[in-house]
């Protein structure tokens, strides 16, 4: 029994280096489980070889498709502004040499009618109207219309107090001889015709 002793303590020795060669090779596998050990005999001569257990394979990359929407365009409308209207006033300026004042212009009117007192009257209306009148007179002869005459450079004025008188610019005509009148000549001088007889009621 003495004898037995030592073999048996060998043998546990020896069964414990086993049990802890199994764990650990048992922990190696389990922790990498990369390598699988092997073994290679050549030439009667055993060398141990690693095989990879699992070969990686990288994964497909997630790609997205561009984004191939078509940029968006905006319409701007932009508003016309109102169209425009222009209007046109056209004044009749007289002459500066001949746009004597009312009061510079002397007028004599001369009755061509048989109402009596009309040229006073019509006097007495110019004369109203800043005009610088002379003493009314009869005219030579019958006037068949009335008539207004100008001396030179009275033209304007003369059209400015037919138009006074509501007469038309065909009845303004220059100064002549043909004029029934034999007193010296005025600015303007007025024959009055029966055209005129309304002023007998004024």
């Amino acid at each position: 029994m003495k004898g037995s002793r030592p073999l048996i303590g060998f043998a546990l020795v020896v069964a414990q280096a086993g049990i802890g060669y199994g764990l650990l090779n048992s922990a190696s596998v389990n922790s990498t489980q990369a390598i699988v050990p092997s073994t290679t005999t050549t030439n009667g001569v055993t060398t141990p070889t690693q095989v990879p257990s699992h070969t990686s394979t990288n994964k497909p990359t997630n790609t997205k498709p561009a984004n191939t929407k078509p940029p968006s365009t905006t319409s701007t409308t932009v508003p016309l502004p109102p169209p425009t209207t222009s209007s046109t006033t056209t004044t009749i300026v007289l002459s500066p040499s001949t746009t004597n004042a009312y009061s510079s212009v002397t007028v004599r009117v001369a009755n061509g009618t048989q109402v009596p007192g009309l040229a006073g009257k019509i006097t007495n209306y110019l004369a109203s109207k800043g005009y610088d009148v002379v003493a009314p007179v009869n005219a030579n002869s019958q006037a068949s219309a009335s008539m207004v005459y100008y001396s030179s450079g009275f033209r304007y004025q003369a059209i400015t107090l037919a138009q006074d008188l509501a007469l038309g610019q065909a009845s303004v005509a220059p100064y002549s001889s043909s004029v029934p009148l034999t007193l010296p000549e005025e600015d303007i001088t007025v024959i009055v015709g029966p055209d005129l007889s309304v002023f007998a009621n004024g």
